[in-house]
């Protein structure tokens, strides 16, 4: 049995081992083919069970993957305005390598202003890729144990090797309905809502509902057109974490 005191302590040591080299590859065919990322940081900060956290996080576990995670550097010389500029470029670009003294330099200089640089990227990219629960998470992470280099790494290179797809958000119109109302309906089903496409609805919404942006009756258009499709599919059962995770972020 592994032997770890906290969620912290067991991220510092085995978190190497869940990064993934790719989550988006392209075939010569035209095939696209994209890999979910694993809620461990989810899981981290939700599961307070160290063993249920550890049983989790171990099937996920991946020598084959495992990348050294160096320290991230600090950029202390830039000016803010070039951080924030660089941030949306650099995950636009999908430049992962790059992205990270950005951030963590952003993070450390002024911590709102980074998560709402983030968490604003997150909700014009494709809900689907279920971005928002780790950026969220990621958030909770450092409120809980304090800022480490391997989860911003983790979070981060989920974000940018996903790539992105703005196709939702240049497309929509503007929703009428209130952020308000919005959460109402989604606290209102808070069982109907204990699936897999309940957990990126409800991630989504918790990160529109940190902050004001300024294309947020855009961002209700998008979650509210999400909810009208969940409405209309069969969905897939959540396991016993998800289910925790999930019941942990109505409270």
């Amino acid at each position: 049995m592994l032997d770890f005191n906290s969620q912290s302590e067991f991220l510092e040591e085995k978190g190497r081992f869940f990064r993934k080299n790719a989550y988006f590859t392209l075939s010569n065919d035209g095939v696209i083919k994209r890999k979910e990322f694993h809620n461990i940081i989810p899981s981290a900060v939700y599961i307070e069970d160290i063993q249920k956290f550890i049983d989790y996080s171990m099937k996920f576990y991946d020598e084959s993957e495992d990348k050294e995670i160096r320290k991230i550097s600090r950029m202390t010389t830039e000016k803010i305005e070039k951080l924030d500029k660089n941030i949306l470029k650099l995950i636009a670009k999908g430049s992962y390598k790059h992205i990270l003294p950005y951030c963590k330099e952003m993070y450390f200089r002024d911590e709102k202003k980074f998560f709402k640089i983030l968490f604003n990227y997150v909700l014009m990219d494709n809900l689907d890729f279920n971005k928002a629960i780790q950026v969220y998470s990621m958030r909770e992470y450092f409120n809980k144990y304090g800022y480490t280099d391997i989860v911003m790494d983790l979070a981060m290179c989920f974000v940018t090797k996903m790539r992105s797809d703005f196709h939702d958000f240049e497309y929509v119109d503007e929703s009428l309905v209130s952020k308000e109302e919005l959460r109402k309906i989604i606290i209102d089903n808070k069982e109907k809502f204990m699936t897999k496409d309940g957990l990126k609805i409800v991630s989504y919404f918790k990160v529109l509902d940190s902050f004001d942006y300024k294309e947020e009756k855009k961002y209700i258009s998008i979650l509210m057109k999400k909810i009208d499709e969940f409405n209309e599919k069969n969905q897939k059962a959540i396991d016993d974490i998800e289910r925790e995770i999930l019941t942990k972020l109505f409270i």
